[in-house]
C-alpha cells in the first residue's frame, strides 16, 4: 500500500492467480471496507519479468 496526496490517496498492488480472484478482491474492498471507494482499477494480465528474472 502507498499513501498518495489528493482525493484518491491510497494505491494497492496485489498479485492474484486469476482474473476471477482479482474481481473477488475488488468486490471485497467495495463491500466490506465501507469508507473505501474504488475509483479506478487496472489488471495486468502478463508480465515478462518476475522479481528481476526475464521469462522467455
Amino acid at each position: 500500500m502507498v499513501g498518495l496526496p489528493g482525493p484518491t490517496n491510497l494505491l494497492t498492488s496485489t498479485w492474484t492467480r486469476s482474473v476471477e480472484s482479482a474481481m473477488l478482491l475488488h468486490e471485497h474492498l467495495q463491500r466490506d471496507l465501507a469508507p473505501v471507494k474504488v475509483v479506478e482499477s487496472a489488471i495486468i494480465l502478463r508480465q515478462t519479468t518476475r522479481l528481476g528474472w526475464r521469462l522467455d
